[in-house]
């Protein structure tokens, strides 16, 4: 039985449903910049003037503070997965994904805070994105991890979180046309995009699951054609 699940939603009216303002693609590429895209909304660049001390008081501390306690959350939200995996108890498995939902929820509601007392904390995006990944969010956690490199193309971290959701949506044709984008443009990106699709196709060829297999011996012919070009 797949844990039980709750849709995300922001925790306060100031963030107002961060990640349903990101208004572009999943499936797209991240820009290089979101200074020339109009799809990055305007609320978050209305984040960066920030807030008075006297307002606020210490804002970075109260973004610390959130960014901790989601990666406190997100801890306990992995114990109680394997909690799950090892309960037989139909009735308490039950609870404990109710719980598994909640806990996840309350990390997500604290990244977001994070975000929106720090809008340029680039770790925030990544356990954001994170959380909603490993709760089974892929849509949401891509959107996340899409708008923190298009914020940030510079960051590496985010990138690597987008790639990997992106295989884990099985958007095979995605990652490669990313790969051919980047290869000879950004080969850090290039890089890390490869180095998911490799580990991804392993795990898939060992366990396919519902996947085609015609689609994972294409994807492993077309790396393979990577290598020797």
């Amino acid at each position: 039985m797949k844990p039980s699940r709750q849709r995300f939603a922001a925790p306060t009216a100031l963030l107002l449903s961060f990640v349903s303002l990101i208004a572009f693609s999943t499936g797209a590429l991240p820009a290089q910049s979101e200074e020339t895209d109009p799809a990055v909304p305007d609320l978050i660049n209305e984040w960066d003037l920030g807030f008075e001390q006297s307002d606020l008081g210490n804002v970075a501390q109260t973004a610390k503070a959130e960014y901790a306690e989601g990666h406190r959350t997100l801890a306990q939200a992995r114990k109680l997965r394997r909690r799950i995996a090892e309960t037989e108890d139909a009735d308490k498995k039950a609870k404990l994904e109710k719980k598994l939902g909640e806990t996840y929820q309350s990390a997500a509601n604290s990244f977001t805070e994070a975000i929106g007392f720090a809008p340029k904390m680039t770790e925030a995006y990544a356990g954001l994105g994170e959380t909603l990944r490993e709760w089974g969010e892929l849509d949401k956690s891509l959107e996340v991890y899409a708008a923190a490199v298009r914020r940030f193309p510079d960051d590496l971290e985010n990138f690597e979180g987008w790639a990997m959701t992106l295989m884990e949506l099985n958007m095979l044709g995605n990652a490669t046309s990313a790969y051919t984008s980047y290869v000879g443009t950004n080969p850090d990106r290039a890089a890390i995009l490869m180095e998911v699709m490799e580990d991804w196709l392993k795990r898939k060829q060992a366990d396919p699951g519902e996947l085609n297999p015609s689609d994972l011996e294409r994807l492993s012919g077309w790396i393979q054609q990577q290598g020797t070009g």
